[in-house]
């Protein structure tokens, strides 16, 4: 319960009090929140005895890492058929109405491409 309020302090209540106040943070103190990071981390690793326990949720962790590899490998080469049709219509349609409206630019290609 402390730390979920270390936590809740560090994240909402500190930057809000910092931007509305005008409040400035010394130094030392930001070393005493790392130390609450810290503790957060030992957190963490209490979870990873529990995939010992549970292996099958280790595998289902392993499946989510491994489809995540692929997403972002189909993501990064729709990002480059994007951006080569961008550039090929935007060197197409360059004197048209159309190219003009919605290929003004290579990155507004990109937007017209997407939708």
């Amino acid at each position: 319960l402390i730390l979920v309020a270390f936590t809740v302090m560090e994240t909402w209540i500190f930057p809000c009090m910092t931007k509305t106040v005008g409040l400035e943070v010394p130094t030392s103190n930001m070393k005493a929140l790392a130390v609450l990071r810290v503790i957060r981390l030992v957190r963490i690793m209490r979870l990873v005895k529990l995939l010992h326990h549970l292996p099958e949720l280790l595998v289902i962790i392993k499946g989510i890492i491994v489809a995540i590899k692929a997403i972002s490998l189909v993501f990064m080469l729709l990002g480059v058929i994007i951006y080569v049709g961008a550039i090929v219509f935007r060197m197409l349609l360059e004197d048209t109405s159309m190219g003009r409206e919605r290929f003004s630019s290579v990155f507004h290609a990109m937007g017209t491409l997407l939708l």
